[in-house]
């Protein structure tokens, strides 16, 4: 990505792997490249270890990678099977708050993104353009989302509209993404909206995914492409 000119420090890479001497390894190399920090999940193979456990594994990856890493932990439960508790959460950015500086939290628990919010200096990212507006008011910097992808112009036309108090507009932005959004969990959020990345721009690089996932068929990226048009 850097090499095709993106800027770098606007990039948090997702580096997050079982082995907290290879994610510090990989995190590094991020930074080093001037990225804006790294996105890192829990360890994911032992699910029962316990706060204690995930707290030791992100401490000594901070302790392999040095004191200039720039951390966002990454809490989706219901794909790693891995909970990032608030209380793990406010701890880990108490003793490390120079490393340890946010969190996109993918877990869908309004509670539970209320208390991070209340974390101080604490970065928070939620996980869906839906909730974005809301969580924004209450403190949270943003969302990341996959469907950004191919509704990145209506995610911020959104957002403007509501911090522009033209709340009928908001509403229906905001009922334009939620069918988005939609449409791309139907068909595969990561391979469809990679296969209408290949279809609009041309490139067909953009449909190639890693296994275990398998590559949509143009018939499902069409209809996926038809169904945003639809909502927009």
């Amino acid at each position: 990505l850097k090499g095709a000119g993106l800027p770098a420090h606007c990039m948090i890479p997702d580096t997050g792997l079982c082995s907290y001497h290879e994610t510090a390894e990989l995190s590094h190399a991020c930074l080093d490249m001037g990225c804006a920090g790294t996105l890192v999940g829990p360890p994911h193979y032992y699910r029962s270890v316990g706060s204690q456990g995930l707290y030791d594994y992100y401490a000594r990856m901070i302790e392999v990678g040095g004191t200039d890493m720039r951390l966002y932990l990454y809490n989706a439960p219901q794909v790693t099977g891995v909970e990032l508790s608030v209380p793990l959460v406010r701890k880990l950015h108490a003793d490390f708050p120079k490393q340890i500086v946010g969190i996109k939290d993918a877990s869908g628990d309004d509670e539970a993104v209320k208390a991070l919010l209340e974390i101080k200096g604490l970065i928070v990212y939620v996980d869906s353009e839906v909730a974005m507006t809301e969580a924004m008011a209450q403190g949270a910097q943003g969302c990341i989302t996959a469907t950004a992808n191919l509704n990145a112009q209506g995610i911020v036309e959104m957002q403007a509209a509501h911090e522009a108090g033209n709340e009928k507009d908001a509403a229906l932005l905001r009922e334009a993404a939620t069918a988005i959004r939609d449409a791309m969990t139907w068909a595969g959020s990561i391979e469809a909206s990679k296969a209408c990345l290949a279809m609009q721009t041309g490139d067909a690089r953009w449909a190639n995914v890693r296994p275990p996932l398998l590559r949509a068929t143009k018939d499902t990226a069409r209809e996926l492409m038809q169904s945003i048009e639809r909502a927009r």
